[in-house]
């Protein structure tokens, strides 16, 4: 075989890899276009005995969120190291529970979990005060399940419902119900600072130190909605950050925390007619001179957040302090590394012709290489000696 021969192969086998290549590629800028990504989301906990005891894990140690599937947000569950059973949490969100074995003194076990969640494009829907609906719009029965005093929401306090009607007054009682929550977003935003605490913080306690990060200012916001008769709730959840790293020490040293591209954040929900559940961000992209921005620049809306769950009816306050005080007076410590980054090209949408045809075209090329270099060899050692060995 000639080397022009060869060379022909080659060629023709470049264009038939690239002719099963190239629709992925256009496959990928569709979704580029359209606004579409995967979130690969990954958790390794290591929990430390130092005690002279075997150590049991709690039942909430050994529950993890697997994240919420809606309109916008798939999640799939790729990996987790043990076996476990799927259940629902006391708000309803899915979650799975862990069959982990006792910790013996002086060893560990470690925990791994994967989560494929794949976000699609949301856009926050056209608002105004003028189309914002009344307080007589709100539905009872979302009233009687979501305005009561319950878990971290400290509805019946005298201090916050004082507050909370003093600033109703403040825009003469309107039962505007956008105006009202943007009026009570405002009083937090130009009286408390943002700032972070190693437990989150009850509603009066924020309005006390006039201090509070994401979470305590969104159950500020959430208490003072449900006083005047407005459903609200927590949301949590998680965003992308690229080149964010972080790690810290909590808990008198029980716990080390290695945050890598992600960040946790949380938000109210609250319903407003007509529109329905909007959320209402107090700390991201929020801006005094515009009122409307803790909803038309919240969080959610990104297509590089992932929602973890709902707060609906547990203590979010109060559980996080009673796991900080278990774990503080327990010889368990623990080191937790998560990590939220953009899917290896396998996971995306790993099910679709358009990459089925990708690794055709891979398998493809590999072979006609393979095949050019056997020809080759062969040809070679065909091929005559040259004249100098012949003297």
């Amino acid at each position: 075989m000639t080397r022009k021969e060869l060379q022909a192969i080659a060629v023709a086998s470049i264009i038939l890899s690239y002719c099963f290549v190239t629709p992925s590629m256009h496959y990928v800028k569709c979704k580029e276009e359209v606004k579409e990504v995967c979130l690969l989301y990954k958790s390794k906990m290591v929990f430390m005995n130092h005690g002279n005891k075997s150590w049991t894990l709690s039942e909430y140690d050994r529950s993890y969120s697997i994240f919420s599937n809606n309109s916008w947000q798939s999640a799939y569950l790729l990996d987790c190291n043990w076996p476990f059973k799927k259940s629902v949490d006391i708000d309803g969100n899915p979650i799975i529970i862990l069959d982990t074995p006792s910790i013996p003194p002086e060893e560990n076990i470690t925990i791994v979990i994967e989560i494929k969640i794949v976000e699609k494009e949301r856009e926050a829907p056209d608002i105004n005060f003028t189309m914002s609906g009344k307080l007589d719009d709100i539905p009872l029965e979302l009233k009687q399940e979501f305005c009561e005093t319950r878990g971290t929401w400290q509805v019946d306090n005298d201090i916050l419902r004082n507050l909370s009607y003093q600033i109703w007054q403040s825009i003469e009682n309107t039962t505007n119900v956008l105006k009202i929550v943007c009026t009570l977003a405002d009083w937090i935003g130009n009286n408390i600072t943002y700032m972070s605490h190693d437990t989150a913080l009850y509603p009066t306690e924020t309005f006390d130190s006039r201090e509070g990060d994401c979470d305590d200012q969104a159950n500020l916001l959430i208490t003072m909605c449900r006083i005047l008769g407005i459903p609200s709730f927590l949301q949590v959840g998680c965003l992308q950050y690229l080149a964010f790293q972080e790690n810290e020490t909590y808990w008198n040293g029980h716990l080390i925390t290695y945050l890598r591209l992600i960040g946790f954040h949380a938000w109210a929900m609250v319903y407003i007619p007509p529109w329905g559940w909007l959320p209402f961000d107090m700390t991201w992209g929020r801006i005094p001179s515009d009122q409307l921005s803790g909803i038309k620049s919240a969080a959610v809306y990104s297509l590089y957040t992932a929602q973890m769950m709902n707060i609906t009816k547990s203590d979010w306050v109060g559980d996080g302090r009673v796991i900080r005080e278990i774990i503080v007076n327990s010889p368990i410590y623990i080191y937790d590394e998560e990590e939220l980054i953009l899917c290896p090209p396998f996971l995306f949408q790993e099910e679709s012709w358009e990459n089925v045809q990708l690794w055709i075209g891979i398998i493809i090329s590999f072979a006609a290489i393979t095949i050019l270099v056997l020809v080759y060899n062969i040809t070679q050692r065909k091929s005559p000696m040259p004249l100098e060995h012949h003297k």
